[in-house]
Parts: C-alpha cells; structure tokens; sequence
C-alpha cells in the first residue's frame, strides 16, 4: 500500500481557508480532538511548545536533523559491525575483539550488538530497552579486563571473553511435558 500525503507540510488552518474560499465541503475527523489518542493529546501542547519556541516548522526542523543523525549513526555502525565481522567465527556466530569492540563509541557499539543479536537470535527483533540494559551490564563487566559473561537475549546468547564480545544463537529451550490430567491415584486412596 502507498501513502500519498501532499498537504502535509500545509498548515491545516490554511487548508480549511482554501477550501472555504473555494467553497468545497470537508470531513472533520472527530479523533483528531479526542484525549483518548495521543496525538490529539500532542496537538494540544502545540501552543505551549510555539510559546517556547518550538512551533511546527521548528520541529520540523529537528525531525529532519534528528534523521540525518540517525541515518550518520545507523552508516557508522554498519561499516563497524563489517570491519568487526571480517574477524568473526562465521556460521551465524558473531565474535568481535574485545579491545576494538568496546573502543567504539557507546551508541555504534550498541548498534552492532543489536544487529548480530538479531541475525543470531531465533525470538524476533531485539527491543531497544532490553539491547540497552544488556550493554550496560556488559559495560560493567567489561570493565573487568579479567571478567566472564554471558546472557541471553531474543534467542542469542551474548558472551565476553578474555578476548572477544560473541554472540550466537542460543541452544534450544529444554522443553517440560504439561500435564493435562490429573495423577491416578492408587486404589483406596481418597485424599484430594
């Protein structure tokens, strides 16, 4: 499905005026004005924010470098994750140097943990929260040069070596049999 939105760079007020003017007839969206939706919720600080200095046209604006530094961001981490893999084991294993992984800015670092957390993981996508917790904590144990450790996310396991940050994917889960009826109790035996 494409979605073509033209007028969307238009203020709505200079919308309605040109179609009034024009005298052709419009729908109002009632979700627009309901609380219940955030971005009714949202549209009702803009002119809070537009007291403050952020009116639509300025966050427009930093919509737009915000994209430019993701997209820096998102080129830098792909060009370190290959420079890192050259080194690594193949077969969907992940091992990065130590040393030059966590060299790496925090936020590429991140990135490229993210990236082979979901080419080796088998559970989906990692989430942000979850990707940013476990580096913290890799963070802290890297800090160690002697430390060991090794935790699992999205079906990956994450490790780190005397000298390399490995991520593969995680062994399958051992599986429980439920039981679905109840145990047959011996003849006579009528505590329940």
């Amino acid at each position: 499905i494409r979605i073509i939105r033209p007028f969307l760079a238009v203020p709505k007020s200079r919308l309605i005026a040109t179609l009034k003017a024009a005298k052709v007839a419009f729908a109002e969206d009632p979700t627009n004005r309901d609380p219940r939706f955030t971005r009714a919720r949202l549209r009702g600080l803009m002119p809070v924010l537009a007291a403050e200095g952020l009116d639509a046209p300025r966050l427009a604006l930093l919509a737009r470098r915000l994209a430019r530094a993701a997209a820096a961001k998102a080129d830098a981490a792909e060009r370190a994750f290959h420079d890192l893999r050259a080194k690594s084991a193949g077969n969907g294993t992940f091992a990065f140097d130590r040393t030059e992984f966590f060299a790496l800015p925090a936020e590429i670092a991140q990135r490229v943990l993210g990236r082979a957390v979901d080419a080796a993981g088998d559970e989906g996508l990692v989430e942000l929260g979850k990707l940013e917790a476990l580096c913290a904590v890799l963070g802290t144990a890297a800090a160690d040069p002697k430390a060991r450790f090794r935790r699992s996310l999205a079906g990956a396991v994450v490790s780190l070596t005397l000298q390399t940050v490995t991520v593969e994917r995680a062994p399958a889960r051992r599986r429980r049999t439920l039981t679905t009826r109840e145990r047959s109790l011996p003849a006579g035996d009528k505590s329940r």
